[in-house]
């Protein structure tokens, strides 16, 4: 891929130095990022003017304020490009009050040339805002107003920083739902689901995040403030989706408008265990051929061997009472046809009241250890592929992870019959290259390498396979939007330097 940014490095004896501090090293290809806080000229000098214009308070540049911004999810210790600016300690982090002071930090950045990293909740696992070695982190988690929530209209217009667990309470007291719901929702915020296109527990019924976006504020490193009204139908290309899912790469989100529904009249849930995954397939596929729509489809393996171990499904129906029970009931039939036992309200139950457990546990370890995370030996695949290929796709994922000397298992749909998820174990060299050959291969048969997390740093190497022949239009939106290479860079592909 042509960089966008001209690479900045010097030769050294085996090693590289990428911006002013940090070195990857040819040999060991492993990254070397320095551990102590530091600023470069330039950077402290914008945090002084930044200080100035916004208030100190709005300026972050100590260390203990810095360090917990710190965090490197699934970020693989070889990286397969060389971004322009690795992971690392950013230099400064700014917490902009409104849309006015997002244009303001952008435009200084921009001409100082320093790269900005936008984030929210920091929940993100593929490093779609993992701080960048002396960029400037550019919290939103200030903007947090919900500015208006219209039960006629029944639309809810938030700034990004609005955790969105808050704008489901902030609905379900209207009488209203706000129906993205991913494991993060207690601590994720609108404006990363938005940029990651999030897909939730509910995206079933409502769809990912994208879906329940009708529009959008964003702005722009040129200084520019852009709106789009959240009419229902507008002529016209929908311009504002070029922004769901570019994981901030091409502008900052300012404000949302989302969709929302009525609070269903009832929810119904149920459990069923198959003896394989192929069984609990077959009733995937044809629940939805029999016109069905489960509000919420959620289907894994139990522990056991790939393929053969019993799995588990876990459906919901929202909707008036009389339409909920006869959609139920043709579930269970369907279920039963397939070889699925009703497992009983009370382990659906269960399911439903513990599915946000990892939200917790996450920010219990944030107040334990505040800083990295390291790469660990597992990675969570989360792959799209066209239903009528799924069990050939994940019997082929298994012979390729143990042609790769790793183990694959724990396959699961999630959402839709296309959304595949699976776990790879093994040593990380050839557990990386097991995850590229899985991934690809589901590109290859018409699907794609990620539907719920982005690409953020950790697959950005597979982008331009992603993308096919449109890998050089995103390059070129990028080059209008943000010609200096601000936002992001390194995220999604976008502005390597190899």
């Amino acid at each position: 891929m042509a960089p966008i940014l001209a690479a900045r490095y010097t030769s050294s004896a085996g090693a590289i130095s990428i911006g002013p501090r940090t070195r990857y090293d040819r040999e060991g290809g492993s990254l070397i990022v320095p551990s102590d806080h530091a600023t470069t000229d330039t950077a402290s000098k914008l945090a002084s003017e930044l200080q100035k214009l916004l208030g100190p308070g709005q300026v972050l540049t100590e260390p203990h304020q810095i360090a917990t911004y710190r965090r490197f999810f699934a970020i693989p210790p070889r990286p397969r490009i060389v971004p322009a600016y690795p992971p690392g300690a950013p230099a400064l982090v700014v917490r902009p009050r409104n849309a006015e002071d997002v244009v303001l930090v952008l435009q200084k950045a921009a001409a100082c040339d320093v790269p900005v990293v936008p984030y929210g909740g920091g929940t993100g696992v593929m490093g779609g805002a993992t701080p960048l070695e002396g960029a400037l982190v550019l919290d939103l988690g200030a903007m947090n107003r919900i500015l208006d929530l219209s039960t006629g209209d029944l639309l809810a217009t938030v700034e990004p920083g609005v955790v969105l667990g808050d704008l489901a309470s902030a609905a379900e007291t209207r009488g209203l739902l706000f129906a993205h719901d991913p494991w993060s929702q207690p601590i994720a915020t609108v404006g990363g689901a938005v940029e990651t296109n999030g897909v939730g527990y509910l995206a079933a019924g409502y769809g990912p995040m994208g879906d329940q976006v009708r529009g959008l504020e964003v702005a722009l490193v040129t200084g520019e403030i852009v709106s789009w009204n959240g009419a229902a139908k507008a002529p016209g290309p929908a311009l504002w989706r070029l922004f769901i899912g570019s994981e901030g790469t091409l502008a900052v989100v300012t404000k949302v408008i989302v969709e929302l529904y009525p609070r269903p009249e009832t929810r119904l849930l149920a459990a069923f265990r198959f003896p394989t995954f192929a069984d609990g397939f077959q009733a995937i596929t044809h629940l939805r051929a029999s016109g069905l729509r489960p509000t919420m489809i959620d289907f894994e393996e139990v522990d056991g061997e790939p393929l053969r171990a019993a799995a588990d499904l876990y459906l919901a129906f929202d909707g008036p009472v009389p339409v909920v029970r006869a959609a139920a009931s043709l579930a269970r039939e369907i279920c039963r046809a397939a070889g699925g036992t009703n497992r009983g309200k009370r382990a659906a139950e269960r399911f439903w009241v513990h599915r946000h457990d990892t939200a917790y546990r996450f920010l219990e370890r944030l107040a334990t250890s505040p800083g990295e995370r390291r790469w660990q030996n597992v990675y969570y695949a989360n792959v799209a592929v066209p239903p009528s290929k799924v069990l050939a796709y994940c019997a082929e994922v298994v012979d390729l992870a143990r042609q790769h000397g790793v183990v694959a298992r724990s396959f699961g749909v999630w959402a839709r019959p296309e959304f595949v998820s699976f776990t790879l174990h093994g040593r990380t060299e050839p557990l990386q290259d097991a995850l590229d050959a899985t991934l690809l291969l589901a590109r290859r048969l018409g699907g794609s390498i990620e539907y719920v997390h982005g690409a953020g740093l950790r697959l950005a190497h597979l982008m331009e396979d992603e993308l096919g022949s449109a890998a050089p239009l995103l390059r070129h939106v990028k080059h209008l939007l943000d010609p200096s290479c601000t936002l992001n860079p390194g995220k999604l592909g976008l502005c390597p330097l190899s």
